[in-house]
């Protein structure tokens, strides 16, 4: 069950970007909804690229220039809502991709392949 629903999660909020870009925020807004009450249903949390997509304030899809402003600040990103003015601030910093070796020595050292 807990797969279902990160699949269930995973295409509610595609279709979310889809109404978004489509200019449909009430639809974006639904998917959003839905996709929140399917990981409160099953336990299942949100994943963090998903997360930084709506507000936590009043639980509304964020489209940059549309309903949230986004500044650098004091090494962080600040996103705005327009819509309820809730502020969530993620730090700046140096992060590593998934799969890579986060260790400063990794991104000198030379591989057999050259």
């Amino acid at each position: 069950m807990v797969q279902i629903a990160r699949e269930r999660i995973d295409i509610l909020m595609r279709e979310a970007d889809l109404a978004a870009i489509a200019g449909r925020m009430e639809h974006a807004d639904r998917y959003v909804d839905l996709a929140r009450r399917v990981g409160m249903r099953y336990n299942v949390r949100v994943p963090t690229a998903f997360r930084r997509r709506f507000c936590r304030g009043c639980y509304r899809y964020l489209q940059p220039g549309v309903t949230s402003r986004t500044r650098l600040s004091r090494g962080r990103v600040v996103t705005t809502c327009l819509r309820c003015g809730h502020m969530s601030r993620i730090p700046l910093g140096q992060r590593a991709m998934p799969g890579e070796d986060p260790s400063p020595a990794a991104a000198t050292e030379p591989t057999d392949e050259e």
